[in-house]
């Protein structure tokens, strides 16, 4: 991780949302304390939850939230409702909105 953190701009910004494991906690304090990267941003770590004396919490340079932006009543109703259009457009002999590999609409069933 030290490598790839050392391959970037000092005035980048890392941000992770997607599992805690991808970045090295200790290699990104390293980064952000000697200001190699300008700042990052986290809503996953790799020890759940952040620990409360962990030295990330130091850095004002980063930027920490809880994993759970979509738990909201705004995004559940938006996937509820792209659910039943998406369910109304297959009954239509439609293709769904958003596929994310439209290559298996093309194969022979």
């Amino acid at each position: 991780m030290r490598k790839r953190l050392a391959l970037m701009k000092p005035t980048a910004y890392l941000i992770n949302t997607s599992r805690g494991g991808v970045i090295d906690s200790m290699d990104l304090h390293d980064a952000l304390k000697a200001k190699r990267i300008a700042g990052a941003a986290l809503d996953v770590f790799e020890k759940e939850p952040l620990e409360a004396d962990s030295p990330l919490r130091t850095l004002d340079n980063l930027y920490i939230s809880p994993h759970c932006s979509g738990a909201s009543d705004d995004p559940r109703n938006a996937q509820i409702v792209m659910a039943a259009e998406n369910a109304l457009r297959i009954l239509r002999k439609e293709p769904p909105l958003y596929i994310l590999n439209p290559e298996v609409l093309k194969r022979p069933r």
